[in-house]
């Protein structure tokens, strides 16, 4: 007899108390870049602090630099955080935990897994692997921990119990090479509430994560997720994603209803790009409804969608996409998207036909590190006790 899950691991587009970066201070790791790099953190902070609290991951030398770059981007002192919380690297996603919500009264307490830079790649992670316990510390709240190494990038969840995942990461013998794989879906039950893990194989090729999911697989919401494909034959993510996109024709909520999946080129096969973070806007002036109609205005911003019967809420753009119900987009500049005038449309991230497109865009210059740009797995969201308790 299956035992009922404690918690539950909310959806990404949720409401949220916070946003977490880990600072960025390594000069060896940025190839002369790091002065831009922290002023472009900078920017980052000040594009999330009107609608969430910033959070950062730093050691307490670090923080009159780190405090200076806020003040310098506009971030007031009551917008931000600093926490003595020495890091490795930046990609706080992925060493930092995962939040998840008690099932008795919605409050928080945090999954703490173990972290080893993606199968060992990029040492030494020795502090980015502690700071789930001391984000816990910081806030009060309760850790549960598994000796499971998993990052945060190579899961991906519905809100609702169903999780997906790939076996080139978390079945990867440069990881768990102890665990099978019913033994780390009855973990990802144990520490994240869910009540199914569905599977898919490897990723895009030359991926430093082995092939993290959210490079390719995204849910958009409880029932509908945007998958990327390749179309070119030639291309060496082609086989991949072809086997991917035919497993998802599977996929199901824990109910048995079906998953639509809704299937996206590539749209920029020559630069790599992550998803654009999503923010939850605490003014709820721009706040799209489900049945607003392509062209419709919110209080005179335009949100034009596509889908019928999916909630008309996400930005799809690069490789793979997101936008929260409540709030604007955040996308890394390097590659170029739109006119520079404040939104972003279909034919501009390569959609054609009846898509989704034209929302407002917080623009990022200079996120950048070893392969192009990578704003999403250098946020960690941290939501909010669920409200409905």
């Amino acid at each position: 007899m299956n035992k009922e899950p404690d918690v539950r691991w909310p959806a990404e587009w949720e409401p949220q108390d916070a946003v977490w970066l880990s600072w960025p201070h390594r000069r060896d790791l940025w190839q002369g870049g790091l002065d831009e790099l922290q002023q472009t953190y900078g920017s980052v902070a000040a594009a999330i602090a009107p609608h969430a609290l910033v959070c950062v991951n730093a050691a307490a030398p670090l923080h009159p630099g780190v405090r200076q770059a806020m003040l310098a981007a506009g971030v007031s002192e009551e917008q931000f955080r600093l926490f003595n919380h020495p890091t490795n690297d930046v990609w706080c996603r992925d060493h930092g935990p995962v939040f998840v919500q008690d099932v008795k009264d919605g409050s928080l307490m945090l999954a703490d897994w173990q972290f080893n830079a993606w199968g060992g790649k990029f040492a030494p992670w020795d502090l980015d692997n502690g700071v789930p316990a001391l984000i816990g510390a910081a806030l009060g709240l309760p850790v549960r921990s598994s000796s499971l190494i998993l990052e945060g990038g190579a899961i991906e969840g519905n809100g609702d119990g169903l999780l997906v995942t790939t076996e080139s990461v978390l079945l990867n013998p440069n990881r768990n090479p102890d665990w099978s794989r019913a033994m780390i879906e009855e973990e990802l039950k144990r520490m994240l509430g869910v009540r199914a893990v569905f599977w898919l194989g490897s990723g895009i090729e030359g991926d430093d994560t082995d092939g993290h999911i959210d490079d390719m697989v995204r849910f958009v919401c409880r029932d509908a997720v945007v998958s990327i494909v390749e179309t070119d034959s030639s291309s060496p993510h082609y086989r991949a994603l072809a086997e991917n996109n035919e497993r998802l024709q599977d996929l199901r909520c824990v109910d048995g209803s079906g998953v639509e999946v809704i299937a996206r080129c590539r749209p920029f096969p020559s630069a790599e790009s992550h998803p654009p973070l999503f923010l939850p806007l605490r003014s709820q002036s721009l706040l799209p409804r489900p049945g607003l109609l392509l062209g419709d205005t919110v209080d005179g911003a335009a949100f034009q969608h596509q889908l019928a019967g999916i909630h008309p809420y996400y930005l799809f753009s690069a490789e793979t996409f997101t936008q929260n119900a409540q709030g604007a987009i955040v996308i890394p500049g390097l590659v170029e998207y739109g006119n520079n005038d404040g939104f972003i449309n279909n034919e501009e991230i390569g959609v054609t036909g009846r898509e989704l497109i034209q929302a407002p865009v917080l623009r990022m210059e200079g996120i950048r590190h070893r392969q192009g740009n990578h704003l999403h797995p250098s946020v960690l969201l941290n939501p909010n006790r669920n409200p409905d308790w």
